[in-house]
């Protein structure tokens, strides 16, 4: 307790300052180092899954176009209709692959 009693209050409020100054460097700097990560993983998500959600979102479109052609194709029971809907299933695979691939 005497060591307290000898230190002036001037030199107590400095090491203070100090210790502030030090933790606020060590969390800038943290912060710095999360910010760069998470702009790397948005960059990815940005980059390489949005376009896949999007082509997904495309796919689910033409998967309901689809059914609806094959439904029609049924009750018509036109071949013409049938090799629209062979085309339409060949767009669909080609885009399942180019999915896969890229992924």
């Amino acid at each position: 307790m005497d060591n307290f009693k000898n230190r002036s209050i001037q030199g107590m409020l400095f090491r203070v300052f100090i210790y502030v100054l030090m933790g606020f460097i060590v969390y800038f700097t943290v912060n710095i180092i999360v910010g760069r990560v998470n702009r790397s993983y948005l960059m990815d998500i940005r980059d390489k899954y949005y376009p896949l959600l999007e082509r997904a979102d495309a796919d689910l479109i033409l998967i309901e176009r689809l059914k609806n052609m094959f439904t029609i194709a049924i009750v018509s029971q036109e071949g013409e209709k049938i090799q629209n809907v062979e085309g339409v299933a060949v767009q669909l695979k080609e885009s399942f692959a180019v999915i896969k691939k890229t992924d």
